[in-house]
């Protein structure tokens, strides 16, 4: 557990001029979290796909993301992705946003920065009137899982993800922010016959 107080972390919104420091957090974070799963030969075709300066500032450029960082000592230490759902999980007549991306740098786990970035993801989802929220999560990773449980997610459906030719078996949580109505017939949810889009990147 880090021992630093998070109140010594000033979380903001990035500028299209960071779009460097964001791309390279992202990296970062996904090789420190799921490296070791890949070749070496899959993990770089990934990370060329998935960051870099031009995507990063698309995204931030994108009304339709939230973006958040939290920085300590001028240094980005973890972020929070959040927008329009790209899941293929939706229930039709829901609105439904996606938690895309969540990371913190390994030597700052621990000190609840984690949950304020969640916080601040999930209020924005919330300002803009989605009822439902999605997000892919890896089958193995049991702390994301029981940290995705305590917002109200749970395990909605299968799913996979693919890097490079290594398939990563996936489950899909929701949370539902707003109820649906007694009316609402219940949506069966089935296997994604097709891989997902190579930007809708595991959680941590």
């Amino acid at each position: 557990m880090d021992s630093r107080d998070n109140s010594e972390f000033v979380l903001r919104s990035p500028s299209l001029g960071e779009a460097d420091q964001l791309a390279e957090l992202g990296r970062d974070t996904f090789v420190e979290t799921f490296g070791h799963l890949y070749s070496p030969v899959n993990l770089d075709r990934f990370l060329r796909l998935q960051y870099g300066p031009t995507l990063q500032a698309n995204q931030l450029a994108d009304p339709k993301n939230g973006i958040q960082v939290a920085i300590h000592d001028n240094r980005f230490v973890g972020y929070v992705r959040v927008g329009a759902n790209t899941v293929p999980f939706a229930e039709p007549g829901r609105t439904t946003g996606e938690l895309k991306q969540i990371y913190v740098r390994r030597g700052y786990l621990g000190n609840g920065l984690a949950p304020r970035l969640m916080d601040w993801g999930m209020a924005w989802l919330r300002s803009r009137g989605y009822q439902d929220v999605l997000l892919s999560v890896y089958s193995q990773n049991l702390r994301a899982q029981r940290f995705y449980e305590r917002y109200g997610f749970a395990k909605f459906a299968d799913h996979f993800f693919m890097v490079g030719d290594h398939r990563d078996e996936e489950f899909i949580f929701r949370a539902r922010l707003v109820l649906p109505s007694r009316s609402s017939s219940p949506i069966a949810p089935e296997v994604s016959p097709i891989p997902p889009p190579i930007n809708n990147t595991p959680q941590s």
